[in-house]
């Protein structure tokens, strides 16, 4: 009787380091990003719109979808991604944009608001940004 109590306790204890090893591995697991989703930002520079398109199965559909989005005549794409996020600039001054992409939207941002900087833009602000594949 006693065998079989200790054969069951190490059965009951291989089964709570089995559960313990899968708790593990989903807290310490990568981010599981979606395959090949795309986005997109367009800009308006005469109105100063912006539109995004995101999760789109291509590059042309994210685009298309920005465009739309921005709801003016003169939008077009400046920028698509896949799998990060984008994010526009803009200086609500000067009107110079800056754009750009990166795995994660805080640093995304932060890239387009450098780059309507560098661009010479004053007072640069994000008005637009989106991820796509997460």
């Amino acid at each position: 009787m006693s065998q079989q109590r200790t054969a069951t306790a190490r059965v009951r204890l291989a089964g709570q380091v089995v559960v313990v090893a899968s708790v593990l591995l989903l807290v310490n697991a990568p981010e599981v990003k979606a395959a090949g989703l795309w986005g997109a930002m367009a800009i308006s520079p005469m109105t100063g719109r912006a539109g995004t398109g995101y999760n789109m199965s291509s590059p042309g559909s994210a685009a298309n979808v920005a465009i739309a989005m921005c709801d003016a005549y003169d939008c077009r794409a400046v920028i698509t991604y896949v799998n990060a996020c984008g994010a526009v600039a803009q200086s609500p001054i000067n009107s110079t944009w800056g754009w750009a992409w990166h795995d994660n939207y805080i640093v995304a941002q932060s890239l387009a608001t450098v780059g309507c900087t560098d661009a010479g833009g004053i007072g640069c602000l994000i008005v637009g940004w989106s991820c796509s594949g997460y």
